[in-house]
């Protein structure tokens, strides 16, 4: 359209020019529009052409011009100027509006005089923040004329001063801007609002530049998208006062968090989410589990999380419940330097006083390893043999000397000491800036760091029941918990972005370590002892996720764009050093005696290592078709994970031998008083190696994938989303014998090809001119669930991580998903929306726990027959303007959620073999009450939650299934900003509404999470 208006424009002439064209409400050029001008007695008439434009070579004067069509009709006074060009950009519609009425004097450089150019880039986005794609953007009196990308942006060359710049787009309102300032050597960045065509602005401002991440800005994006998507933006993460981006996901529509880490989509448990970071695959830092724990990740670093909720082959095929899909921080438009520190105290925690073990120096930074390392000594000897004693038959193993040294150098590390726990403290600081590079190019930085140390005291009553013979449940032990620990994060991020016009690159490092010490006692009557029993256990866990990220994005060729990336992920778990002691009290003489039993007195060393290499390639081909301008694009791509686990497990106990070992008068004293020199040895309690076969394992995955999918445009209202992933699978799982090259390891294998089809329909049905305020979506998309590592694996193991004892079963195939969804969305104003949705899932052969009959009624997996999950989720967020509080706002959303599990025949010996999914809540409520003071100095939310009653563990021998009850939760979050400081305070969890767990009847533990009440500063550069 504006090609011929370019060429026109840069006709040579002698004469002053007047060069225009005339377009009509939706900006759509006018043809045979009829132009008269004059000048003192001198009248000329025109025509418009075929691409609503003219030229006019006019002689120096002040010229009368009309340019009318049928009713519409405008006048003007134009000023012709010899050698100079007066352009004229007119909107005739229902009101005739002209822009670019003033000459631009042609200024011709000397020979010898060269003109200074910098770069001026800018995005252009609708009344949501969100870009818009296609906008012709033309400079006055310059022959270059660009069009902005999909994401709305654009980037020229133009020399050093002041411009004239318009934007043209079918179907919004044209702009045209003023005195853009381009500087020497330094790049100019702007924003450009365009409304709709139908919708009519009081002044036009070229605002700041949009900020990726803001609630307008993903809203818009879920808008705009093909798949059913929820946002959550780091604006909103903010507001809410969430720390992590496991507390923050609690807030999105049909998404529940488990032990304030494992996030559950729609009800389905952990193996059914999945989650990426900056569209790459991510390890997990846990010994028996594949998620990664969402705790990890501080908002402070978090741009952005989207959750996926229709399958689209782009996505990883292990699909179930949802996408979790982390959006780092981008770089900042201009230099940022933000400090913050926060503090917070905790009812039941801050000021109160608990047991805890041994400390070491550097705790209190999250390094705790190195200080509780095996000894150097220890730990040679034990890197080629068992620390077990050997005998005639044995190849292996120490002498009872040798063994008694060993323990004689391992710590004495057993006593508790009391420690009070302070108010919880948080630094974070975060430093960005942007340079311009060499060809037009800009260079950005962000750097971010966060440490924060918390404490956590819980005191709470647990009882066990089991079935008694009238098939009532009985109470089986009663004990007391105390628990203390102290949690540290210390983490880091470097984005580094570096872009040119047709070129864009992206470095992601991204560092994030959670330390937790911690210290257990429980103590109450254990009715197979028919006494009281006390066990103590101390420890230490690291858990570390490095990831780095290097990813492209190319235009090749016109409307051609490649892109790819690279993420290597490295995994770690520490625990070093866990001990464990217990003392059964003797009746008759009232005297507490350290006990034999497994967890009488042991040493622990744990460490996993997970490494993940992730590569991806896209190509993406953008186009307009099926009678419609609006964009649709093909993309396909290939991608490839390699990942691989080892687990290095080794306990240790200090085994009763002789005399000292049954002398009643050293079993009472203290377990420090106890494993001093004095009594390590054969004639009382020797140093030995319990570590079981079945405690260490190897794993690797490959996945080879393919995909092709077409995002099409059709006709004015209708857009489809439709395509097919291909994806190659295979695991291997090693269980093996330390030190023991005769036992064959236990090998588990699982090879699959799957083809994945997925589809989704979007139907625009607002208004003519206002279709995309109103949609409805329906998809369709076949995923996989595939089975854990360690669950393919027959070996019988102990989790850990402390559980019952679980063994896997290499018959184990991955489960295939039908997913089936529907929504409706209504976008009635600028940041405010209604969405109503439905969606059904058919599982064949999902993976599922059983209880098996065993002494300790051990655990195994099964392909259940079937399963189905339906649910409705209703979102919503509305100005309360009706009632003339402008600022605020009112937001919530609702999930309702039916699952139903059919296990098999030999199902082990579940009390029901038809049930709710583990882990599932039938319903989820979030109400948020927000103001916003119109110049974003301060805002308040206030904040309530509430989740439906879900089953922890699965009833087995008639017992029923042990059920959390509903927890209801109110936050309030307030923020005052005076300056270039930034004040925040929150009153989390008001209510302090009790965590209580049932089973039929009967209460099995109640606990109360603590009111906490936190304080934070930032300060802006």
């Amino acid at each position: 359209m504006l090609f011929l208006f370019a060429v026109l424009s840069t006709v040579v002439h002698a004469a002053g020019q007047l060069v225009g064209i005339v377009l009509d409400d939706n900006s759509e050029p006018i043809p045979n529009a009829e132009i008269v001008v004059s000048f003192n007695d001198r009248k000329l008439q025109y025509q418009t052409d075929k691409f609503g434009s003219f030229l006019l070579v006019l002689n120096q004067g002040s010229w009368n011009i009309t340019i009318e069509r049928e009713a519409s009709s405008w006048s003007g006074a134009i000023d012709i100027i010899d050698g100079a060009r007066t352009e004229l950009m007119l909107n005739l519609g229902e009101e005739p509006d002209a822009f670019m009425q003033l000459p631009m004097q042609s200024v011709q450089p000397k020979p010898d005089e060269e003109i200074e150019y910098s770069t001026l880039s800018g995005i252009t986005s609708d009344l949501n923040g969100a870009g818009i794609a296609g906008v012709e953007i033309v400079v006055r009196g310059q022959e270059k004329i660009v069009t902005t990308d999909e994401n709305g942006r654009f980037a020229l060359q133009l020399p050093v001063g002041k411009h004239q710049l318009a934007a043209i787009k079918t179907g919004y309102t044209s702009r045209t801007i003023s005195d853009v300032q381009v500087v020497s050597q330094q790049a100019a960045e702007l924003q450009i609002n365009l409304a709709p065509a139908d919708f009519q602005l009081d002044d036009f401002v070229v605002t700041a530049p949009r900020v990726k991440g803001t609630s307008s800005t993903l809203l818009a994006e879920r808008q705009q998208s093909d798949s059913v998507k929820d946002v959550l933006s780091a604006e909103q993460m903010s507001r809410a006062g969430d720390s992590d981006a496991a507390s923050a996901l609690k807030r999105v529509t049909g998404l529940t968090v488990v032990g304030g880490k494992y996030v559950y989509v729609r009800g389905l448990g952990e193996r059914y989410s999945a989650s990426l970071l900056n569209g790459s695959t991510l390890p997990s830092p846990e010994p028996e589990r594949r998620v990664v724990p969402l705790d990890l990740f501080p908002t402070s670093m978090l741009e952005s999380v989207v959750i996926q909720k229709s399958f689209s082959p782009d996505q990883p095929a292990e699909f179930g419940g949802g996408m979790v899909s982390l959006q780092t921080r981008g770089v900042p438009e201009e230099a940022i330097l933000q400090i913050r520190t926060s503090g917070s105290y905790l009812s039941g925690t801050t000021f109160e006083t608990g047991m805890v073990g041994f400390r070491g120096a550097r705790d209190h930074l999250g390094f705790g390893t190195k200080e509780r390392a095996l000894p150097a000594a220890v730990a040679a000897a034990s890197a080629d043999s068992p620390l077990e004693e050997s005998d005639m038959f044995s190849k292996t193993g120490y002498t009872a000397s040798e063994l008694e040294e060993f323990g004689e150098l391992m710590p004495n590390h057993w006593s508790l000491t009391e420690q009070q726990a302070l108010p919880d403290l948080g630094v974070s600081v975060a430093w960005g800036d942007r340079w311009s590079l060499f060809a037009g190019g800009e260079l950005g930085i962000l750097a971010s760091g966060v440490w924060k140390n918390g404490w956590n005291i819980n005191d709470f009553d647990r009882n066990y029941f089991i079935v008694g013979q009238g098939g009532e449940l009985e109470l089986s032990h009663k004990y007391n918990f105390k628990d203390i620990s102290n949690e540290v994060i210390l983490g880091g991020a470097m984005n580094i972005v570096a872009t040119w016009p047709q070129h864009r690159f992206w470095s992601v490092s991204l560092l994030n370590r959670s330390s937790d010490f911690s210290s257990r006692i429980y103590k109450g009557d254990n009715r197979d002892v028919a006494t009281d029993i006390e066990v103590t256990r101390v420890g230490w866990k690291e858990r570390q996720l490095f990831f780095q990220q290097f990813r492209g994005e190319h235009d090749v060729f016109s409307n051609h764009e490649v892109r790819w990336r690279y993420a290597l992920s490295l995994a770690n778990r520490e625990e070093p050093d866990r001990r464990e002691f217990r003392y059964d009290l003797e009746p008759q003489n009232s005297t507490w005696y350290l006990s034999d039993r497994p967890e009488g007195n042991s040493i622990f060393y744990s460490s996993l290592g997970d490494v993940n290499h992730d590569y991806g390639a896209d190509w993406i081909y953008r186009f307009s078709s099926f009678s419609t301008e609006r964009e649709s694009q093909i993309r396909t791509g290939i991608s490839a994970v390699f990942r691989d686990r080892a687990v290095d497990t080794r306990r240790f106990k200090y085994m009763h031998k002789g005399a000292l070992s049954n002398s009643s008068d050293v079993l009472a004293l203290s377990a420090e008083e106890i494993f001093v020199e004095d009594n390590i040895g054969p004639d009382g309690f020797q140093f030995e190696e319990v570590t079981r076969q079945t405690d260490n394992y190897t794993a690797n995955q490959s996945i080879l994938a393919g995909y092709s999918l077409i995002e099409a445009k059709v006709f004015k209202r209708w857009s489809f989303l439709t395509g097919v992933r291909v994806e190659s699978s295979t695991q291997n799982v090693s269980t093996f014998a330390l030190f023991n090259p005769d036992q064959v390891p236990v090998e588990a294998n699982l090879e699959n090809v799957d083809i994945l089809p997925a589809v989704t329909a979007t139907y625009d049905i607002g208004p003519e001119k206002k279709a995309d305020e109103m949609r409805v979506r329906l998809g369709y998309g076949k995923t996989l669930s595939r089975p854990d590592f360690r669950e393919l694996s027959p070996a019988t193991f102990n989790d850990v991580t402390g559980g019952r004892q679980v063994y896997g079963n290499p018959e184990l195939e991955r489960a295939t998903i039908d997913n089936y969804d529907l929504r409706w969305e209504w976008y009635f104003a600028p940041l405010q929306s209604l969405s109503i949705g439905g969606f059904y899932k058919k599982f064949n052969q999902p993976i599922e726990s059983i209880v098996v009959v065993s002494a300790q009624h051990s655990v195994t997996y099964q392909n259940a027959e079937t399963a189905n999950n339906v649910g409705i989720e209703i979102d919503g967020r509305k100005s309360l303007d009706f009632i003339g509080a402008e600022n605020l706002f009112l937001a919530g959303n609702a999930a309702l959620i039916r699952s139903r599990v059919f296990l098999s025949e030999n199902a082990g010996i579940q009390t029901s073999d038809s049930r709710a999914l583990e882990g599932q809540s039938p319903y989820v409520y979030n109400v948020q009450l927000a103001y916003e003071h119109p110049d974003n100095l301060a805002t308040a939310n206030i904040l309530y939650n509430v989740f439906g009653p879900r089953i922890t563990e699965v009833g087995a021998l008639g017992a029923p299934d042990y059920i959390e009850d509903p927890v209801h939760r109110i936050d309030m979050v307030g923020a005052v900003r005076l300056g270039k400081w930034n004040t925040t305070v929150k009153v989390r969890n008001l209510l302090d509404w009790p965590s209580e767990t049932r089973t039929g009847d009967q209460i099995v533990d109640t606990i109360y999470g603590g009111r906490s009440f936190h304080f934070g500063l930032r300060w802006d550069r």
